[in-house]
């Protein structure tokens, strides 16, 4: 697998250019090597996007009572940081605890991207209905599919703090705009983005299922009950 990399990716890129190159020494085929690789990154990444997505939903079942005490305290910026502050120790939630996850996974998501934007090798490799990975997908399959499996992720993610508005952003215009986006770029970049997208709904849907999970659509059922009358 030969990799264009430069500092401060470069041990990073041509380490997962490695391992892409070993999967596909043993399933010669890079399309599955691509597929093989994603979800092994993301089993190491697993832990953190629980953590990730655990802390969210906990946020997100505070932002009742923090949109009182913003209401509370409009006219008082430091009793209303003080207060957030209390609410958070109280609760046990951490409100970076969200974003610390997100940021250990950016290096390892950024990097195979800029992996499979440079790698070589991808050229003329061939996968079912596409004839190149390293051009786009002559049939539009995959970026529609990483767009739709997206927006079931969205669909799948509670969102007790949000409005209307918000939640039709979030649900509708962000897996459209990525979709548009990832219509013109690599077949091989699609095809990570849609196993991720796939893995990451499996993820929503084992954190669904737990105690937390239940409540939160509970709580957003009684917030869409209420919006409607």
């Amino acid at each position: 697998m030969t990799v264009l990399a430069f500092a401060p990716w470069q041990y990073l890129l041509n380490g997962l250019g490695w391992c892409l190159a070993q999967i596909y020494s043993a399933v010669p085929n890079y399309a599955l090597a691509i597929i093989i690789l994603t979800v092994l990154i993301r089993l190491i990444l697993l832990p953190f996007g629980f953590k990730q997505i655990k802390s969210m939903q906990h946020m997100q079942a505070l932002q009742p009572e923090l949109k009182q005490l913003q209401k509370k305290y409009k006219n008082n910026k430091q009793k209303l940081q003080e207060e957030q502050m209390k609410m958070y120790r109280e609760a046990g939630v951490n409100p970076l605890g969200g974003c610390l996850p997100l940021l250990i996974q950016l290096p390892f998501l950024y990097a195979y991207y800029r992996m499979l934007s440079v790698a070589i090798d991808l050229r003329q490799a061939h996968w079912l209905w596409i004839h190149d990975l390293s051009a786009a997908d002559p049939l539009y399959i995959l970026p529609l599919l990483m767009a739709g499996s997206m927006f079931l992720s969205q669909k799948m993610t509670p969102q007790v703090g949000m409005d209307p508005a918000q939640q039709r952003m979030m649900n509708v215009m962000m897996p459209v705009m990525m979709g548009i986006f990832f219509f013109k770029l690599p077949a091989g970049l699609n095809l990570y983005y849609a196993v991720s997208n796939l893995i990451r709904i499996g993820q929503q849907a084992i954190m669904n299922r737990t105690e937390l999970g239940r409540e939160m659509r509970e709580i957003a059922a009684k917030r869409a009950r209420k919006r409607d009358k």
